[in-house]
């Protein structure tokens, strides 16, 4: 009859357990989190700079795993490969000189590596890029402009040089123009570190921050987002029994020349993400910048299937960046995706409650693009918040520049925010 009676009350507990709504109030928001998540910081640094590919990346890639596994999630290290074109040398052939152009805009995968016609100039200083149509162009322009803007506009081929080298060329006669370029294909390795709470669930939510950094110690960019990931994962472990649904916490490999491993991992979880209620990208969050949570654009350009993505199938396991930032990808198909939004209304409306409930200054903002926008555009409610480090993908980009309030800021927002969502699926 005790026995019985035992077996009767644990059951009920659990089950007032699994009912209970989840506090989603600061009260119980750890007091040490800032410090704990500044220390990942500190000693992600300290492994050196984790260029997307390299030995760092992977040093980081165990250490993310190992810090999971210690808070006893259940963790996979999940490796791919993928391949880059690394462009060694552009020569540009124009008004009788030899030019070396800092940057150029092209599609290496197409297999075209020798450009020659009439140049269209294009002076952002001067000229309004909205009154003026580059499509199917070959653009020539300085090493200033805004290539993301170009992007949108889909040129042929965009060619950036130096503002003096711009100046000569703009003031000849002639436009004809010959560019070849000169490299490489290459094949990297890296890995989606996938640590996951409650596993068994059905449905499921997504926090993710990116491993890599663009040449540089990457504290701000993107120490900080795997910080605050990793507290986070602390946070969820002690409430693990009332979880509705499993919680992953994915550390991707390769975001900075092309979200790499989102686009990975979204091929590879198809079905699993069928059941995703939400992604939470955390991406450059200690710094002194306003916050910025994507709210803006409601729902628009996402795949009609979910978990399906939208990117050329030619391209999805290749770089959209070059190894050695010479080159960054032109490919129309890409532009739409990259303007997706998945925000449906009861996300918005969760993010700014909890905005005005924490009395946050925040910006409520369109797609940051990043490794959120590659499941955006697959047609997962996903959102990323911004607290920005001015130094980012500079060699400043160091811990002392990181603002451990913010650090607390960011793992409070989207603490609550993922509580509040789960809330919903009770």
């Amino acid at each position: 009859m005790k026995i019985t009676v035992v077996i009767i009350t644990v059951c009920f507990i659990l089950i007032t357990i699994a009912i209970l709504p989840l506090p989603a109030d600061q009260k119980n928001f750890p007091a040490n989190f800032k410090e704990d998540a500044f220390k990942h910081i500190e000693h992600i640094c300290s492994l050196g700079i984790r260029s997307t590919g390299t030995p760092v990346e992977t040093k980081t890639i165990e250490y993310v795993a190992k810090q999971l596994e210690k808070t006893g999630l259940k963790v996979n290290i999940e490796w791919f490969e993928f391949t880059n074109y690394a462009a060694d040398r552009f020569t540009l052939h124009a008004a009788g000189k030899t030019y070396s152009p800092t940057m150029v805009l092209f599609n290496p995968y197409l297999g075209i590596f020798q450009f020659q016609g009439e140049l269209c100039i294009y002076d952002p200083d001067t000229t309004d890029l909205n009154k003026t149509d580059i499509r199917d162009k070959m653009l020539l322009t300085v090493e200033t402009a805004n290539p993301f803007a170009l992007m949108g506009r889909n040129p042929q081929l965009v060619i950036m040089v130096t503002k003096t080298d711009f100046d000569r060329l703009k003031s000849q006669m002639s436009t004809a123009f010959k560019l070849d370029i000169q490299g490489k294909m290459k094949k990297y390795k890296s890995a989606n570190v996938v640590g996951i709470l409650a596993p068994g669930k059905k449905k499921e939510i997504i926090l993710c921050a990116h491993l890599d950094a663009y040449d540089s110690p990457g504290a701000g960019d993107n120490a900080s987002g795997l910080g605050v990931m990793l507290e986070l994962a602390r946070y969820f472990k002690t409430m693990e029994l009332q979880l509705p649904c499993q919680l992953k916490f994915i550390a991707l490999g390769a975001e900075e020349i092309g979200a790499l491993g989102s686009r990975i991992y979204l091929e590879q979880h198809k079905q699993d993400l069928k059941n995703c209620e939400l992604v939470f990208n955390i991406d450059n969050v200690g710094g002194t910048q306003k916050i910025a949570v994507e709210t803006k654009g409601s729902m628009g350009g996402i795949s009609p299937v979910k978990g399906e993505t939208q990117f050329p199938a030619y391209i999805n396991d290749k770089g959209w960046d070059g190894a050695n930032r010479k080159w960054k990808i032109l490919c129309p198909a890409l532009i739409k995706a990259f303007t997706a939004a998945d925000f449906p209304d009861w996300l918005c409306l969760i993010i700014k409650d909890t905005v005005k409930e924490l009395k946050y200054d925040a910006r409520f903002v369109g797609p940051l693009g990043g490794d959120g926008q590659i499941f955006a555009q697959a047609g997962i409610a996903s959102t990323s918040i911004l607290i920005k480090v001015n130094e980012a993908h500079t060699l400043q980009d160091t811990p002392d520049k990181v603002v451990k309030k913010s650090l607390e800021k960011a793992g409070k927002l989207i603490a609550f925010v993922v509580l509040k969502t789960m809330n919903r699926l009770r």
